[in-house]
């Protein structure tokens, strides 16, 4: 059922996905820009890794864009069954409601690898054009510190990886039961809207927010100790922050996801099918 449910929804919203993809390839040449504004020196080369790391921490592409982006593709992967009238023939398919809603799940995991994905090859696409070196002196502080303690570029990956998919599936999840449980899928995207400007606004303004802002966990050079290397120092107080790491963030996202998913559960199992029909 799983791989019947993601090609009903890629069906339904692969016109959608080339949108955001488009709209994500402006943004990357946008974060080129100000990656060069940052932190790089003048008369200085960027680098194709500080400009992917850069990318995947710019606050308004992957706190701001992203959750409304990921809204954008599955805030209607439940509503479509309704829609279309095929929510009994599907749940008759499925077995028991819990095989329905725990697949549609996974979809909404494999839609945010997807979603991934998609941006990492927007980003090396970006950097092919603008002929980007690979090997040279780093810039960005995240990828610096972490050469300097001998961590690897595909560590890296893995772990900038595991978070976004992490950070969007528990968004994906928050975004399905919102639409589960409001009657317009519009409510859901003004509660992300203003969510994702929340976000926005402890990273860029109040530091002090970020471990309260789950949409603004995503940005890991706001993690301690890249922290450290990302403000002046006088300018804000992150001593406060320093249990503020990548762990942490990631601990939380897993219980927050784990939480959403019975939440939804729950309002699905008492959800009324014939009315929906």
């Amino acid at each position: 059922m799983v791989w019947f449910f993601f090609l009903k929804h890629f069906h339904h919203s692969y016109r959608r996905l080339l949108v955001t993809f488009g709209v994500l390839f402006f943004l990357s040449i946008i974060a080129k820009n100000r990656a060069y504004y940052i932190f790089v020196p003048t008369d200085a080369t960027l680098m194709l890794w500080d400009y992917v790391f850069y990318a995947f921490s710019c606050p308004l592409i992957v706190v701001f864009f992203f959750p409304i982006f990921f809204c954008y593709l599955i805030s209607d992967i439940y509503k479509i069954d309704f829609t279309d009238a095929s929510i009994a023939v599907t749940l008759l398919r499925s077995g028991s409601r819990f095989c329905y809603y725990s697949s549609k799940a996974i979809v909404i995991i494999l839609s945010a690898n997807i979603f991934f994905v998609g941006f990492f090859c927007i980003l090396i696409l970006v950097a092919v054009i603008f002929r980007m070196p690979v090997e040279g002196e780093h810039y960005f502080p995240m990828v610096r510190l972490s050469n300097e303690v001998d961590q690897n570029i595909a560590d890296l990956l893995i772990i900038q990886h595991g978070l976004s998919i992490l950070y969007l599936v528990a968004i994906g999840l928050f975004v399905t039961v919102l639409s589960l449980i409001f009657s317009k899928i519009s409510y859901a995207y003004l509660v992300v809207l203003f969510l994702a400007g929340q976000g926005y606004n402890a990273v860029m303004y109040n530091m002090s927010l970020l471990p309260y802002s789950i949409f603004a966990f995503s940005v890991r050079s706001h993690h301690y100790p890249f922290l450290m290397a990302m403000v002046e120092d006088g300018d804000y107080s992150i001593k406060n922050l320093v249990n503020y790491t990548t762990s942490y963030v990631i601990l939380v996202l897993a219980v927050a996801a784990l939480s959403i998913f019975a939440i939804g559960w729950h309002q699905f199992r008492k959800k009324t099918i014939a009315t929906e029909e």
